[in-house]
């Protein structure tokens, strides 16, 4: 029996990152979802439940240091794997 693939996070403001990553990580065999920016991120990290979460530091709106806050906040960060990039912004 397979067990069910991992689901991996993805937050950056940039399309093209985005564009580039998802197909990469699917290609691994990873289930991938996709925030366009920080203000979605936690409600995305909330109702997906993911395995990993990729988040990029520099994005307009809500950077990447303020949604590791706000998670903060709701939910123990300990409790899921954050790889923290720095983008072009």
């Amino acid at each position: 029996m397979n067990s069910p693939a991992k689901k991996i996070l993805v937050v950056d403001d940039d399309f093209f990152c985005r564009r580039e990553l998802e197909p990469l990580l699917k290609s691994q065999g990873y289930n991938v979802v996709a925030a366009s920016g920080g203000e979605e991120g936690p409600e995305l990290l909330e109702r997906e439940k993911p395995d990993l979460m990729i988040l990029d530091l520099n994005m307009p709106g809500m950077t990447g240091f303020e949604v590791l806050e706000k998670i903060r906040r709701v939910r123990p960060v300990n409790k899921i794997p954050i790889v923290m990039v720095l983008g072009d912004g």
